[in-house]
């Protein structure tokens, strides 16, 4: 009976998925040949060239790192809020 509520997604669902594998399929035929092709055609002299590099960058500015300062806990105290909280969840 908990799945009830969902059974009026049921008539949604397969027309839904339908159309999302449909549009994966169309996205599949567009080949390196028809996007090159369409930026050819659409983008003249205004355009943005990016080149993918690896490893490191020589010229990166070097942050030096902070020092961490250690934060002194107390363990045995609680906030009024954690109290409460304790106090509910013996209730139950």
């Amino acid at each position: 009976m908990a799945d009830a509520p969902l059974l009026w997604l049921m008539p949604l669902l397969p027309k839904h998925l339908g159309q999302k594998t449909r549009e994966l399929d169309e996205l599949d035929k567009i080949t390196k040949a028809d996007v090159v092709d369409f930026v050819n055609r659409r983008f003249k002299n205004n355009y943005v060239v990016v080149y993918k590099k690896q490893g490191e960058d020589a010229a990166a500015a070097k942050i030096p790192k902070p020092q961490i300062t250690p934060v002194a806990l107390n363990r045995e105290a609680q906030s009024d809020f954690a109290k409460q909280f304790d106090q509910m969840s013996e209730m139950t």
